[in-house]
């Protein structure tokens, strides 16, 4: 009989030992039953017709111990080529001390349900928590792109090199930072990771030359001690890390220094020594001929406090700068007031207002681009939103665009300056904790045009989900396999395969 053509089904369940062997190799033990259904059933009377016979392969000559195996075949009239046979261990037992076998036979039985699926469980998890806390990171940020230059929105009487290379800018709103006070462990765990890996995944994919945070770092700022702040400073920067060629650009918030009425010189010094190369809070800053005014917004609230009025005499320097450089550019003459200030900006650019305070609107119907904030009926001045006063008197720099968060939210929205609109952007949170769905502003600049666009970050309830389906499958599977092997217990399953 041509045993290499047939079809058998067949296991491994043993070995043999060397005085099995000999000089032959490995053998094959071929059991003929006239009907393996009898075999099946403990009670049946009947007892199965067996032939031994033992063959040599000469494909397992000269191979070593480990890979001679005893196999046993069992040939059924009735197994077709996809059919499964499957024999009672007991019966098998027993049919094996009839035949004599030698007491060197090692019966290799099949382990424990959970032996064999724990390692497969544990891999499965693996692999799912890669995917639900990297991967997945990977794929919603890779559909984030930096926007392109616009020629409808070029400034053609600012002067500006056309074949240099946009400014790539990317920025951040509300990370709220839990401190000592608030918040399960977990909670922070949770959140600081989600935060970690956007940011880690967005400097990987998206390379920015500079990085904007937009106040509200932290979340108990006005409220920790020195020991406490500087602890949550580490955090941060561990969060947050600092690449080597990229500039970190940082506006203080309400919860990072407290609301105008609990703000401090302490809090803000504390703050802007770690921060800021400014004590004022207000702050000129010049990447590649684009001009940033960073703001520190609670301090504009125009009642004359110590730290408003130094914020505010910053605040008119930098104007006077720009009222310089404009002059300088308009007529080509310098003026002598304006020699000394002309240094820090050489070239006229129309200033980026960063802030964390939004500009005054009356509510926030008027909103593009809007994320599902509230619809709100009115805003407080110097709560939601800063007073007309301050808002008029910022809009006379002339800003070309002004970034914000403070409100959790996004909103697009356009203000009328005395030369022309000027556009806002409200940023979302950059943290789960405050928003289900948070993002972040992907921009280019140069000194006469920019682009903005906003990034998505992966959604806590999708991951959430994620993390439900998968798990749901895999305990769907092992339930399937544990009912299979429920209903064959205690027999050997041999899978049909050619010989």
């Amino acid at each position: 009989m041509d045993y290499s053509a047939a079809f058998m089904p067949a296991i491994y369940i043993g070995r043999l030992s060397r005085s099995m062997r000999g000089d032959s190799g490995a053998a094959v033990m071929v059991l003929q039953t006239s009907d393996v259904d009898n075999v099946n059933n403990e009670d049946s009377q009947a007892t199965p017709t067996i032939r031994a016979r033992t063959l040599s392969l000469r494909g397992l000559q000269g191979a070593s111990d480990a890979d001679r195996d005893f196999r046993f075949a069992i040939e059924s009239d009735r197994a077709g080529p996809q059919s499964t046979s499957r024999l009672s261990l007991r019966r098998f037992q027993r049919t094996l001390h009839h035949m004599s076998l030698p007491p060197a036979f090692l019966m290799d039985i099949q382990g424990s349900f959970w032996r064999r699926y724990v390692p497969k469980i544990l891999l499965s998890l693996a692999c799912i928590i890669i995917y639900c806390e990297v991967v997945i990171y990977y794929l919603v940020l890779l559909q984030c792109t930096w926007p392109l230059l616009d020629s409808a929105t070029q400034e053609h009487n600012i002067r500006s090199d056309p074949n240099a290379a946009p400014l790539k800018v990317m920025m951040v709103a509300d990370t709220h930072l839990l401190g000592p006070f608030r918040g399960h462990w977990f909670d922070k765990l949770r959140r600081e990771w989600q935060m970690k890996r956007t940011f880690a995944t967005a400097m990987t994919l998206h390379q920015p030359e500079v990085v904007v945070f937009l106040g509200d770092l932290f979340d108990e700022g006005q409220w920790m001690d020195n020991v406490q702040f500087n602890r949550d400073v580490q955090r941060f920067k561990r969060i947050f890390p600092q690449a080597e060629k990229t500039k970190f650009i940082v506006a203080a918030g309400n919860h990072d220094v407290g609301f105008h009425y609990k703000m401090t010189k302490v809090l803000v010094d504390r703050f802007q020594r770690l921060f800021s190369e400014s004590d004022s809070g207000v702050e000129l800053i010049t990447v590649k001929g684009s001009a940033f005014v960073s703001l520190n917004s609670i301090a504009l609230e125009g009642d004359h406090c110590a730290i408003c009025t130094e914020a505010e005499k910053e605040l008119n320097r930098i104007e006077q700068i720009f009222n310089c450089s404009r002059t300088v550019h308009e007529r080509r003459a310098v003026d002598r007031s304006c020699e000394a200030l002309m240094a820090q900006l050489p070239h006229y650019t129309r200033p980026i207002l960063l802030q964390h305070f939004p500009l005054y609107r009356a509510n926030d119907r008027g909103c593009q681009d809007r994320d599902g904030g509230p619809n709100s009926d009115g805003n407080r001045e110097r709560w939601e939103v800063l007073s007309k006063d301050m808002t008029a008197r910022l809009l006379k720099l002339n800003p070309r665009a002004v970034f914000d968060g403070h409100s959790h939210h996004s909103c697009s929205i356009e203000h009328n300056g005395p030369q022309g609109p000027v556009p806002e952007w409200t940023l979302p949170s950059f943290n789960w904790r405050n928003k289900n769905n948070p993002a972040f502003v992907l921009s280019v600049f140069t000194p006469s045009n920019f682009a903005v666009s906003q990034c998505r970050m992966p959604q806590e309830s999708t991951v959430m989900a994620s993390y439900c389906v998968c798990l749901l499958a895999l305990c769907i599977w092992l339930a399937v396999r544990r009912c299979r092997r429920n209903r064959y217990q205690g027999f050997i399953k041999l899978p049909m395969q050619r010989s």
